[in-house]
């Protein structure tokens, strides 16, 4: 961090997905590594199991993926909210 930039103050930074530099502005760049990583290795996963490099479609395929995994995640959270409530 340099001196001009305060705590918590979006900054800029360069990450990479799939091969392409992307510049983003985030105020949490640790958790913005993890996402990038998710992203990038799914897309490359992708792109390996469907032996395609047209860019859109892998990440069309991956935003798919990762909406399936969220909304999988989002049941079962629900699910168990609903056993802990039954449970009072």
């Amino acid at each position: 961090m340099d001196k001009t930039q305060k705590l918590g103050e979006p900054r800029r930074v360069e990450v990479e997905i799939n091969g392409e530099i992307y510049r983003l502005k985030t105020d949490d760049p640790e958790g913005l590594a993890k996402i990038v990583q998710m992203v990038d290795s799914t897309m490359r996963s992708i792109a390996q199991n469907t032996h395609t490099f047209a860019g859109n479609r892998i990440a069309v395929l991956s935003a798919l993926k990762i909406a399936e995994s969220y909304l999988q995640l989002k049941k079962d959270y629900d699910e168990l909210l609903e056993l802990l409530n039954e449970n009072k």
